[in-house]
């Protein structure tokens, strides 16, 4: 192989032009996200390996793990993830219901001081497959997020930067940007940034019904079903079920945050 085929396929020269599609699968320098939709936007038909991923949210919470949680089942059965300072604490039976092992996930806390420095050593230590970071403080120049880059292609491994949407403004040596915000149920994506190709896709994937909370109207909630037992204040004492010692009811009367309406057919509400 010539020193220009050579330099050609080194996953860190960004090429200006479109080429054949199926580039990336000849190099190998990308993994499928699992979303047709998104490989489909994607250059190299996934996500880059062994680099840096930035993923900046309007807001955490809107969905933004949905687009990792594919690869995130595939990597947990053979490799090791990092999770590190993660807005929200990972529930284990959520991530069981989407296939994904929890013994397989170490969750890191880093004060905000050492936060850089943890992530650049767990990115350069080739102990985990993929290591995902969220930081309470946003550098103010982009050497830091070099040398994460950097740490990710010596420990080779994926890493995926949440960022705050106020940061799409500002310089970063991460392969692949993409910028995410709610819509309804589904998640728009924007690319912002991707090696060998054009920026400016866009695209709305929609979420799994497994991972979408939907809240249901304060009527329907079953401790306020009509069947509750409710109280009445004769002579001024409390008629409290049996199923309470009477021995006690002197103490629930004088608390009246307990003594509801006189029973009626309508269910009781809350105070």
């Amino acid at each position: 192989m010539s020193s220009v085929e050579q330099l050609i396929q080194d996953s860190r020269l960004w090429r200006g032009k479109h080429y054949r599609d199926d580039h990336s699968q000849q190099t190998g320098n990308s993994i499928s996200s699992g979303i047709t939709q998104l490989d489909q936007q994607l250059h190299w038909r996934g996500w880059p390996l062994h680099s840096s991923s930035e993923l900046l949210c309007e807001h955490w919470g809107i969905g933004e793990l949905s687009l990792l949680m594919p690869l995130l089942k595939k990597v947990s059965h053979k490799g090791r993830i990092a999770w590190i300072n993660p807005p929200f604490i990972p529930y284990s039976p959520a991530l069981l219901s989407q296939g994904i092992t929890p013994e397989k996930c170490l969750l890191l806390y880093p004060s905000e001081s050492d936060q850089w420095w943890a992530a650049e050593q767990v990115l350069a230590s080739s102990a985990f497959a993929i290591v995902m970071t969220w930081f309470t403080r946003q550098a103010s120049n982009a050497t830091p997020y070099r040398r994460l880059q950097a740490a990710a292609e010596k420990g080779h491994c994926l890493h995926f930067h949440f960022r705050p949407l106020s940061s799409k403004q500002q310089s970063s040596p991460a392969r692949l940007r993409i910028q995410l915000s709610s819509s309804a149920s589904q998640l728009a994506v924007e690319v912002l940034k991707q090696p060998g190709g054009w920026s400016g896709q866009q695209l709305v994937i929609s979420r799994p019904e497994s991972l979408l909370f939907k809240q249901q109207a304060v009527e329907k909630w079953p401790v306020y079903h009509s069947s509750r037992p409710s109280y009445q204040v004769v002579n001024g004492r409390t008629d409290i079920p049996s199923i309470i010692d009477p021995q006690h009811s002197d103490r629930l009367n004088d608390d009246q945050s307990i003594i509801h309406q006189p029973s009626s057919s309508a269910p009781t509400q809350p105070h």
